[in-house]
């Protein structure tokens, strides 16, 4: 209705239950623009081939249609930029022309900038400077516009009347403009001493949270020199017993030869080297990632070491569901280093193949353009996959995926029967037998209530339940459909020169 056109062709009738069966329509906003893309969606969501997938229940349709025509039919609240509504460009408004409320005065003129406003002078009447008027006070700022639109009407005097003259004066160059000295008002500078003092404060904030923060630091850092070396729950090499002070060590007295010198005896003291060692700080995004430096654990982030030789050293973290990741850290004698690291959390792989191959992979109601075999990176949760490959029977299957995991599913497809070649028994077949057909095999369909819609692979029977056919060896999808009734689906695989029942209950 919404398209003016039938959702699937005009020709014969096996073409048109093909086309119902196998052929999705194109979606109505692409044949009509007008139609709203909430209402395209429920409309295709109605025409789905999997009934799981379409609506269960004609409230849901009518809810949900509803809906999508409420909003296409709300009118836009105010305030609510609109989209592509077209923008008018309406005229700046004229200023008012000046009238003057009393006779004009003769020799009065006054200057507003382009505009010059001037009266018959009278020898008798001294000038009078007149009050600064509105028009007066906007000509410097005047655009062009507004200044051509102002006029000066006076009226006639009361000696003696004189028609009123105006003179429009051309605006100065904009040379001199730009050479005239600019003023502000009292409202722009406390706009601009508002806006300075913004500026200030939002300074003076970031200078404070950087000292804070640089606190922070230095106190963690701190902390960590003062905590020992932390490891799993065996020993580890990199944990080291507090650095005592060393042993003093024997003095060594040299005898030096009277001959030599006067005295008889001197002391030589030999120092001990200083032990200079390091300390590193190591953090991650998660937290709670297993630490290796150099090959050896060191526990969970965060985790602090100390008594670390000065050099290189490879650190590595690892967590499940996160990329690994590795940095080489500098650890000076008598420092502290920190190190933080970012993990990069991993995608769900589906390894899909079948066989044979070249099934279309679908993956939750979506054909992903993939056949099999094939790799996807898919998010993680629960999904739906179904194998489809022509001649063969469909095969399903759900994939939980975590991060970092891999699915894999590698199905046997079981070849479907011909079901062009699939005949049905008359009451005379009956009676005479198999009437010739060697090799096949007699299947025979009955349902509560009777007359269900019969169908094999798709292909539609001309008779209804109960009913006996002959098929041959292969595997076969049966489709029972009632109206008023849920459809029943089965597959089932007959044998050459078998015989097969299938019987099935409907339900409401």
């Amino acid at each position: 209705m919404v398209t003016g056109r039938k959702a699937f062709g005009d020709g014969d009738a096996a073409g048109v239950q093909r086309e119902i069966l196998e052929v999705m329509p194109p979606a109505p906003n692409e044949l009509n623009r007008t139609v709203q893309i909430g209402i395209s969606r429920v409309i295709m969501k109605a025409l789905a081939k999997n009934p799981e997938y379409r609506f269960q229940r004609a409230g849901d349709l009518v809810s949900e249609l509803e809906a999508e025509c409420g909003t296409a039919s709300r009118p836009s609240l105010p305030g609510v930029p609109q989209i592509n509504v077209p923008q008018v460009n309406v005229p700046p408004p004229a200023l008012p022309r000046l009238e003057t409320g009393s006779p004009m005065i003769p020799g009065l003129s006054t200057n507003l900038g382009s505009v010059t406003l001037s009266a018959s002078a009278a020898p008798s009447a001294p000038p009078i400077e007149p009050a600064p008027s509105f028009a007066a006070k906007l000509a410097p700022a005047t655009p062009s516009w507004v200044t051509s639109s102002v006029r000066a009407v006076a009226a006639p005097a009361a000696a003696a009347p004189s028609e009123a003259r105006e003179t429009i004066v051309p605006p100065p160059p904009r040379a001199a403009a730009a050479s005239r000295p600019i003023s502000l008002t009292p409202q722009q500078i406390k706009i601009l001493v508002g806006v300075i003092g913004a500026a200030l404060v939002v300074m003076v904030s970031v200078m404070i949270a950087d000292g804070v923060r640089a606190r922070r630091m230095q106190a963690e850092a701190e902390a960590a020199a003062a905590a020992p070396l932390m490891g799993t729950a065996m020993p580890d090499p990199l944990t080291a017993s507090p650095v005592s002070e060393p042993e003093p060590q024997p003095t060594a007295i040299q005898i030096v030869p009277a001959t030599r010198t006067a005295k008889a005896r001197r002391k030589a003291v030999v120092a001990p080297a200083a032990l200079a060692v390091g300390e590193l700080a190591i953090n991650s995004v998660p937290e709670g990632a297993q630490v290796q430096v150099d090959g050896r654990g060191a526990g969970l982030t965060p985790v602090a070491l100390a008594n670390l030789s000065p050099g290189q050293h490879l650190v590595v973290l690892s967590k499940a569901g996160y990329a690994v990741e590795s940095r080489s850290v500098l650890v000076q004698g008598g420092t502290r280093a920190a190190l933080a690291v970012s993990l990069g959390q991993l995608a769900a792989v589906a390894a899909i193949a079948s066989e044979p191959p070249g099934a279309a992979i679908i993956i939750d109601g979506r054909d992903t353009g993939k056949v099999t075999p094939a790799k996807l990176v898919v998010g993680q949760g629960n999904h739906s996959l179904v194998l489809r490959k022509a001649g063969y029977l469909q095969t399903s299957a759900s994939m939980a995926l975590n991060p970092g995991e891999t699915f894999q599913f590698l199905p046997t497809l079981k070849p479907l029967g011909n079901a062009d070649d699939i005949k049905q028994v008359g009451k005379f077949k009956k009676l005479l037998g198999r009437g010739g057909q060697e090799g096949t095999a007699r299947v025979q369909v009955r349902t509560f209530p009777k007359g269900a819609q019969i169908m094999f692979n798709q292909r539609m029977m001309d008779r209804a339940s109960p009913a006996e056919f002959l098929l041959g060896p292969g595997t076969y999808e049966v489709t029972l459909t009632l109206t008023g009734y849920r459809p029943v689906r089965k597959t089932i695989t007959v044998e050459s020169n078998g015989r097969m029942e299938v019987n099935e209950t409907f339900e409401r």
